[in-house]
């Protein structure tokens, strides 16, 4: 089938400004009527406490963030195993992948009915939901001041009292020793997914408006 394709398609990796500018620019451009500014710091914190779970997922079964996002495994004829144990791993893979995001969904809600704005807590929701996607996909110097949060910096704000440990935070440092890892950080991509719903609300909103 491919070789019917003509001219064959050239494919190229993303240039360094181009994952900067990557995300729906109806989102992107969105300011109003949401107060989303509101949560835009509570909502940077947040993230680097889901990033730190995900990253350690991805250090522990060494897979990518979509293969963890999807539970699909991809692997090459080199590191290939046995079937049944890639079906062992999937299914680990989207267990612990399904705790951290309702951990991350239960921390959400509960800051929110905490922090309320009065507009209701439909709007609250999608409120944040653009707060995370703008975080995640606009790397102007906008949010460049939400980008600077680590999770030992601000003290595991949003961490449960007894989850924070010496070993977890020693553990999270070694992790931003690792030059590889602390780049990749902060170019992580599903945290703006994790109220999708929200999100696919809003883009409704903007279709209707």
């Amino acid at each position: 089938m491919f070789r019917e394709i003509d001219p064959e398609p050239e494919f190229r990796g993303l240039e360094d400004d181009d994952w900067m500018t990557h995300g729906d620019p109806r989102l992107l451009a969105c300011e109003t009527p949401l107060d989303y500014q509101r949560y835009l710091e509570a909502a940077a914190k947040h993230k680097v406490r889901y990033e730190f779970e995900l990253e350690g997922l991805l250090r522990r079964y060494n897979i990518s963030e979509a293969e963890c996002v999807a539970g699909l495994l991809l692997r090459s004829p080199k590191t290939r195993v046995r079937v049944e144990k890639d079906h062992d791993i999937r299914i680990a893979v989207r267990e612990a992948y399904a705790h951290v995001v309702a951990g991350t969904r239960d921390r959400i809600r509960k800051y929110l009915e905490d922090h309320p704005s009065g507009s209701g807590k439909e709007v609250d929701l999608d409120a944040w939901a653009l707060a995370a996607y703008k975080l995640t996909y606009d790397y102007s110097e906008r949010f460049s001041s939400y980008r600077q949060f680590q999770w030992s910096v601000h003290d595991f704000d949003t961490a449960d009292s007894d989850e924070v440990n010496a070993e977890v935070e020693e553990e999270f440092r070694a992790m931003l020793a690792d030059q590889n890892i602390s780049t990749s950080l902060c170019r992580r991509y599903s945290f703006a997914w994790i109220l999708s719903e929200h999100i696919f609300h809003l883009l409704g909103e903007l279709e209707d408006s």
